[in-house]
């Protein structure tokens, strides 16, 4: 009995005493931008050419909500909200590479990690949003354009563009 007691011992003493190394890969560091991206600094405006030209006022980064049924976030999610004011000239012509607002990325230690999701249009309501649908010559527009993604810092990037945030 003894000699039973001893071997089981001894074999969860090497058992607690044996390493295995267990863990996660750490992620490729990411692609860099392409260099012809240019940094803008916020409350900066920007030619788009065609006529267009805007700027990005402000860059909240988990802004209090205040839509009436916000959307939870799911975990680790984070809000980047830019508010955005947009004019035209009196020769705009919407065309098909007009800018978009919804189209803003962001940039983060992993890449770009933009996620698509509901809680992000839902966070203001529909009338602080940019209203951009069917844009015309001499209009001035500006709002809320919100992205759900998991940094906290990095890059906004919009099309040839990018800001730091939280700026």
């Amino acid at each position: 009995m003894r000699t039973r007691l001893t071997i089981l011992a001894c074999s969860l003493l090497i058992a607690g005493c044996s390493s295995t190394v267990t863990g996660t890969a750490v992620p490729a560091p990411p692609r860099p931008l392409k260099p012809s991206i240019t940094t803008v600094a916020v409350g900066d405006w920007v030619d788009a050419g065609q006529a267009l030209r805007f700027v990005v006022e402000k860059i909240e980064v988990d802004p209090k909500c205040t839509a009436e049924k916000p959307l939870p976030l799911g975990r680790n999610r984070h809000l980047v909200v830019l508010t955005v004011a947009v004019e035209t000239g009196a020769r705009f012509v919407k065309r098909s590479d007009t800018p978009v607002w919804d189209a803003f990325l962001t940039y983060g230690p992993y890449g770009f990690d933009t996620l698509v999701s509901s809680a992000g249009p839902r966070c203001f309501p529909q009338e602080q949003s940019i209203y951009w649908s069917d844009p015309k010559p001499n209009g001035k527009y500006r709002g809320k354009v919100v992205v759900e993604t998991h940094s906290t810092e990095g890059l906004v990037v919009h099309k040839d563009w990018k800001w730091a945030y939280p700026s």
